[in-house]
């Protein structure tokens, strides 16, 4: 080979090598596996979800059996010893005619209530009205609840009426409610005999609570393993004859099988006087307040019953027998990062960042964690020198080797 074919490809060489160090480094760049996760704020919730049983004290209200049940009163609402809660018809018909004629009533109270609004009535504040109602009914259709849609839909009907008497002069709804009333009445002449409450308490229809309850205090008598056999099994049914029952009291409990450590949790909560929130999604949103009665344990089987005293009673509560709870212990807010993005350097818990294409470790305080995240606080201190973790920091979630300052 000639001199001047080395000194070629010697050259050659030269000018190749900023090309490849380029390469290499796209290379290392875009073959890493450093996988990163933005951080964000969220809320956690220190909860458990455990299968349980309602105990409260109902009273049944029972009937002949004959004809068909038409409810007066609603589910959960309070009534007195002598009230009518229900009425029997001879038919099926009667029976839609009498549930017909209601609805027209409070059609017709709708429309009259509307009839009061005049061109002074503020208009803006309808309008806020009636896109409210609206929201409130989609919330409802929303959590599969439908218990309250009708009352949501005529409120929404109330706020439309009334935004329109208010806005067009000519709006008159003196001929509707006179058709309505009409029909009301022809509808509502149907014979019928009332069932009464036999004692002041909170009703709930004998369709809707199908199951005879335990007793507050025949769930007290349970061992756990007894409870815990008891909440697996159906429990038996009303007698056909039961037009509803009256639950005395708007206090009742909520007992639930845990294992001993989660009882351990219920003790301290107990022994402190702290209070749990109480929720059962597949009913309802509405989160309960209860505080811990009482703890039993037993060792040998790993089985605890905790109990939970609760105030508040609600249509979808009365009409609990078992159900699966949500019980929640506490709520933390703050910056949500992945388990996997957790370092210890130099005995410093921590977490490293990419900006731009250089990492940085960041100290991190543990507000609390899950099997899968971290929380960390939004504000905390760390270090002179050091900075903590903000919201929007790319978090690395995967890679090896890493150090502060270290390119990417």
């Amino acid at each position: 080979m000639g001199k001047k074919s080395v000194k070629r490809i010697l050259i050659i060489l030269v000018l190749l090598l900023p090309i490849l160090y380029v390469g290499v480094q796209a290379f290392s760049i875009f073959s890493s596996s450093y996988q990163t996760q933005t951080a964000i704020e969220y809320t956690m919730s220190d909860s458990i979800i455990c299968s349980g049983a309602l105990g409260m004290t109902e009273t049944e209200i029972a009937y002949d059996g004959g004809g068909v049940i038409g409810y007066v009163a609603s589910n959960g609402e309070r009534v007195k010893a002598g009230d009518a809660v229900a009425e029997v018809f001879a038919t099926e018909l009667d029976a839609q005619n009498s549930q017909y004629a209601k609805r027209l009533q409070k059609e017709i109270d709708v429309l009259t209530k509307a009839s009061g609004a005049t061109s002074s009535t503020d208009v803006e504040l309808l309008v806020t009205q009636k896109y409210s109602n609206a929201y409130d009914a989609l919330d409802v259709l929303q959590s599969n609840n439908m218990s309250g849609l009708n009352d949501k839909k005529l409120a929404l009907q109330l706020a439309i009426d009334k935004a329109e008497a208010a806005t067009f002069d000519n709006i008159d709804f003196t001929a509707r409610i006179q058709q309505l009333t009409s029909q009301q009445q022809a509808a509502q002449a149907v014979q019928s005999q009332y069932i009464a409450s036999p004692v002041t308490g909170y009703f709930v229809a004998g369709e809707d609570s199908t199951k005879r309850l335990y007793t507050t205090d025949q769930l007290m008598a349970m061992s756990p393993v007894d409870f815990a056999a008891a909440v697996s099994e159906e429990t038996p049914a009303n007698d056909a004859l039961v037009a509803g029952k009256i639950i005395s009291d708007y206090r009742w409990y909520y007992f639930a099988s845990v294992d001993l450590a989660t009882a351990a949790k219920f003790d301290n909560y107990m022994q402190n006087g702290y209070s749990v929130d109480l929720s059962f999604p597949d009913v309802s949103e509405k989160i309960i307040p209860a505080t811990v009665e009482n703890v039993v344990t037993d060792e040998e089987n790993n089985l605890a019953v905790i109990t939970l005293a609760c105030d508040y009673i609600n249509s979808s509560i009365i009409a609990l027998e078992h159900a699966p709870a949500t019980i929640t212990f506490n709520t933390y807010t703050g910056i949500r990062v992945s388990k996997a993005a957790r370092r210890i350097v130099d005995g410093v818990t921590g977490v490293y960042i990419k900006y731009g294409n250089v990492a940085y470790f960041r100290p991190i305080e543990i507000l609390y964690e899950d099997a899968n995240y971290i929380l960390v606080p939004t504000s905390y201190t760390v270090a002179e020198g050091q900075k903590t973790l903000k919201m929007f920091d790319e978090v690395i979630i995967g890679g090896i080797n890493l150090s502060n300052g270290k390119l990417l």
